[in-house]
């Protein structure tokens, strides 16, 4: 009688021991699971994407900091004003923007564009990456839409291979004229192909053709004068709305690079 109550109470204890163990495990689980949310751009994209491919819509707009700007207008959004839009907002363009993005070739620094602006997200007080704002152009410092912006980085694909390639000809149609050239020790004005072509070797010097092979069309930066290849070397941009994209100038990279 005396060792099975012992056992009962050795039992029981067992049983209180596992429990607190068990209680214990739920709760630093639980914690574990708080510290999981992404906390590097790269991993804030690749949640959004499972999301977005697991039509997801809670998590997505939880993903969200509101209120969140829509378009350049800066029109304001916040919660049940997302959720009543939602189909607007994340349209296909938007959630093919995003799934079709590789983690790897982000843009850096707190704020951060997917594509080539349809979805911005920012690292908010708490060190938590939030989506802040869609439909805005990465390079809306120089008036060029999200349209555009793929279309300027076509142009610097092409004119990676052009020189790549030596295709002088093709490269000399490339450029806006008249533009000025600006050398360590001579500007020239070039007012034609022909003239492009008879100084094609002093403007697309070696450190010119390096300084352009080794461009990413993804991290293009923008200002008023138009979208930068390498540090300002060349300036790109559209002479016309809607036209065709061009170089507008060239400056000769200095000595080292």
């Amino acid at each position: 009688m005396g060792m099975s109550f012992l056992k009962v109470k050795v039992f029981i204890a067992v049983l209180l021991i596992g429990c607190a163990m068990g209680c214990k495990t739920e709760h630093v689980s639980a914690r574990a699971a708080d510290d999981k949310y992404p906390t590097s751009a790269s991993d804030f994209l690749m949640a959004l994407q499972n999301a977005i491919r697991r039509g997801d819509r809670n998590s997505v707009v939880a993903m969200t900091r509101f209120p969140v700007q829509l378009g350049e207008a800066g029109t304001m959004l916040d919660r049940p004003a997302l959720t009543n839009v939602y189909e607007k907002v994340w349209t296909i363009k938007a959630a093919n923007a995003v799934l079709n993005q590789a983690p790897d070739q982000l843009s850096r620094g707190r704020h951060v564009f997917v594509g080539c602006g349809e979805v911005w997200f920012e690292k908010t007080k708490d060190q938590q990456f939030r989506i802040s704002t869609f439909d805005v152009s990465a390079y809306s410092a120089a008036a060029i839409s999200v349209e555009d912006c793929y279309r300027a980085r076509d142009f610097v694909t092409q004119l990676k291979g052009e020189i790549a390639a030596d295709h002088r000809k093709q490269v000399a149609d490339m450029l806006k004229y008249p533009l000025y050239f600006h050398g360590l020790h001579k500007n020239v004005e070039l007012r034609s192909p022909e003239q492009l072509l008879r100084n094609y070797d002093l403007v697309f010097s070696d450190r010119l053709r390096h300084a352009v092979a080794e461009q990413q069309v993804w991290n293009l930066l923008s200002q008023a004068e138009g979208v930068a290849i390498g540090d300002g070397f060349i300036w790109i941009n559209q002479p016309a709305a809607g036209g065709p994209f061009k170089m507008v100038s060239i400056f000769e990279p200095p000595q080292g690079r």
